[in-house]
């Protein structure tokens, strides 16, 4: 009886030990395998560059011109291949293409509108910004009362516009927004601006106002053309 149970012990530990070292030859065989693979890439590929080098330093110019061949051959199999696989599922699923395609147009609106809306709030923030630094600088607080007072009024109308404007390009895509509303907002901040840099300042800070306003001008003028091309967007 003692003698069967050591032979069972025996037999269970020899089995136990020729699936722990099989396993232990497995992993290093990959391992080996993993880093000699990667040695001969690494080899191939610092063989190739020296040839390439050494090829183009012999003969530009037959070089650039066999590796801008060779592009051109991938890229045109790369066109036909694309043309032969849609005409392949256009003619077995039409309709998933066609939705595909609608889902496809309606994301790339919706990116396109979003990098817009965060493109207009940045250059409106810093107009904001520099227009309050221009203002808070001490050597341009106007002498007169009337003057000061006028500057206020327009720096309040100015600033109600530009963060109505803010706020609109802040909400999220939809498919019907009010364009007009926005191009009017646009067209009376451009109004204001107009009025502000036509009124007559002192010498002093005359030319620099005129390229602020200058700066200001132009960018309500991109950010119109800009509103008229989110505003295609949701025509198509």
């Amino acid at each position: 009886m003692q003698n069967t149970t050591s032979t069972i012990k025996t037999r269970a530990a020899v089995c136990i030990q020729r699936h722990v070292r099989g396993y232990f030859i497995r992993h290093r065989l990959q391992q080996e395998h993993k880093s000699a693979t990667t040695i001969q890439r690494f080899y191939r590929g610092h063989q190739v560059r020296i040839k390439m080098a050494r090829t183009l330093q012999l003969n530009p110019d037959s070089t650039t011109q066999e590796l801008s061949r060779r592009v051109s051959r991938q890229a045109q199999a790369t066109i036909k291949w694309n043309e032969h696989r849609y005409q392949i599922l256009r003619s077995t699923h039409a309709s998933r293409i066609s939705t595909e395609c609608g889902r496809e147009k309606e994301r790339a609106a919706i990116r396109l509108q979003a990098w817009w809306r965060g493109v207009l709030c940045r250059r409106l923030h810093q107009t904001l910004m520099s227009r309050r630094s221009l203002n808070n600088q001490p050597d341009l607080v106007q002498d007169s009362h009337s003057s000061h007072k006028c500057d206020l009024q327009h720096n309040l109308i100015v600033a109600t516009v530009v963060e109505d404007i803010v706020l609109k390009l802040r909400q999220p895509p939809i498919q019907n927004v009010d364009m007009e509303q926005l191009k009017t907002k646009f067209s009376q901040l451009d109004a204001e601006l107009n009025l502000y840099y036509d009124r007559n300042k002192p010498k002093s800070r005359s030319q620099l106002l005129m390229t602020e306003c200058q700066k200001r001008r132009e960018h309500i003028q991109a950010m119109l053309q800009r509103a008229q091309g989110i505003s295609r967007l949701h025509v198509y």
